[in-house]
């Protein structure tokens, strides 16, 4: 009991039966243990409950991004020849304003190496580039 006690909080329990020397297993009575045990059992629940609720808002997020990209995926698998030419575009430039988001980024300040390799890595996340491509930039 003493160890349960202190886990919870109930470091003054725990030295007064300390203190008394009192056995580990006579069975504790006091509406002053029985406070602190519900005192301390409140503040377990309440921190579960808090991180269910984080877990839950989490849940949320990767719900509404996977409903974009599945969206998204549906739209280019279902797309027909006159529509894949607006689709083309819409691709193309978010692959130019991505291009150009880090081309400014790294042109205004670099530390390591040149700019042109520090923007041939970034544009390696994006365009997945073989070796030879890579190595010939």
């Amino acid at each position: 009991m003493m160890i349960l006690c202190g886990f919870f909080g109930g470091d003054t329990i725990s030295g007064l039966m300390t203190k008394f020397n009192m056995p580990e297993n006579v069975p504790l009575q006091h509406p002053l243990v029985s406070r602190a045990i519900e005192q301390a059992q409140i503040k377990v629940e309440g921190y579960n409950f808090d991180i269910r609720k984080h877990l839950v808002d989490y849940d949320d997020v990767l719900n509404k991004q996977r409903e974009i990209i599945y969206s998204r995926r549906k739209k280019i698998l279902e797309t027909d020849d006159k529509k894949s030419d607006d689709l083309k575009q819409e691709i193309l430039e978010k692959i130019h304003s991505s291009i150009a988001a880090i081309v400014a980024m790294y042109d205004q300040n670099y530390t390591d190496g040149s700019p042109s390799e520090q923007i041939t890595q970034k544009f390696a996340t994006i365009i997945p580039f073989d070796e030879h491509h890579k190595n010939n930039w």
